[in-house]
């Protein structure tokens, strides 16, 4: 299930020194970005905000009515294209309702997606499914601020690299489908967390050139990357904290048979 889940969810993506004294109010420090960019991140978290809870949503839905989570897979996928080539018209309201219609479609789906993987742990292990959330909700945000207060442009340059990980992710993703290997899932599992957090960065930085250099920027598509983003750390988060439960049971339970 986790191998194809990961083919699925690669898919879908596809697109100072430590001596230094600690200064707090650098992290509210957001001076380089101008009133306009601003705005923009406003409405851009705004949304991912709305997308989560549409998303969260989705994976009560799928958990109540127990319907094909495959499906709802591939429909996320059906709904993300559409999004991605309906074009962005600024001066057309009709055209953005459209989109924020697909877009809430995509969250949802992309939530009931999710529902049996978020499911299992309820059933099994009740306390990872709040901690991988919290986790996620700080891994984002500490990259996000890492992002907003750099040097403008900084980090642009991660893209070659972050489309070359995001591929061979992919392929090993798919490979594995056949491989089976525990070493293969390990690094689809690290590597993604670590490739999907450095997206955090990158497509913030992207978002603020973006936001800065067009007259009325993107924030529904935006809100989709970053969305996308979101998602996909929390997965992994969520399965590896999966796996530490298990093998502490597992410890466990060994210890329990040696002592009797």
């Amino acid at each position: 299930f986790f191998r194809i889940f990961f083919v699925m969810d690669f898919l879908g993506s596809l697109r100072s020194s430590m001596d230094a004294p600690f200064d707090l109010g650098k992290l509210t420090n957001f001076s380089n970005l101008d009133l306009k960019a601003q705005r923009h991140l406003k409405n851009v978290y705004t949304t991912l905000c709305g997308m989560l809870a549409l998303a969260a949503a989705g994976v009560a839905a799928q958990i109540k009515y127990q319907f094909d989570s495959f499906f709802s897979g591939f429909a996320a996928f059906g709904f993300l294209f559409w999004l991605a080539f309906t074009p962005h018209d600024p001066y057309n309201a009709d055209q953005d309702k459209k989109r924020l219609v697909l877009l809430g479609t995509f969250g949802f789906l992309k939530g009931a997606t999710l529902g049996p993987l978020i499911h299992m742990n309820l059933s099994m292990h009740p306390e990872v499914v709040g901690v991988a959330f919290a986790g996620t909700a700080a891994v984002f945000a500490c990259f996000s601020i890492a992002a907003m207060c750099a040097k403008r442009r900084s980090w642009l340059f991660l893209i070659g690299f972050l489309s070359s990980a995001v591929s061979l992710m992919a392929l090993l993703s798919f490979v594995n489908i056949f491989v089976r290997s525990t070493a293969f899932f390990s690094l689809q599992l690290y590597g993604g967390l670590l490739t999907f957090s450095l997206y955090v960065i990158y497509d913030t930085q992207l978002i603020i050139e973006k936001a800065s250099a067009v007259a009325k920027p993107d924030y529904i598509r935006d809100a989709m990357e970053l969305f996308i983003d979101f998602a996909a750390i929390f997965v992994r988060i969520l399965i590896i904290l999966m796996r530490n439960s298990q093998d502490k049971q597992k410890r466990k339970g060994e210890s329990d048979r040696q002592r009797r």
